[in-house]
């Protein structure tokens, strides 16, 4: 599974952009797999690469929210992340 979800990170930064919200799933899921197999320390970079991915999706996605609004929401993913 490793292999094949490093090749889609691959693609998906060669052919999108690591700012493409599926460049961040990539990321996510790679992260996940590292964390179901009990390597915590690889799982991390992957983890904060894919938060901060999606951050920045919020802020250019959610433009018509509220500043109060994004940051509420980002809050709650921000904790999300951090429990892991």
């Amino acid at each position: 599974a490793e292999k094949y979800l490093k090749e889609a990170l691959d693609i998906r930064e060669k052919m999108l952009n690591p700012q493409h919200p599926d460049y961040g799933l990539s990321l996510r899921n790679l992260a996940f797999l590292y964390l179901e197999w009990g390597k915590l320390a690889q799982s991390e970079p992957f983890f904060k690469e894919a938060n901060e991915n999606f951050l920045k999706q919020i802020k250019s996605f959610f433009m018509a929210m509220s500043e109060k609004a994004q940051a509420d929401f980002v809050a709650i993913f921000q904790n999300f992340f951090e429990s892991y």
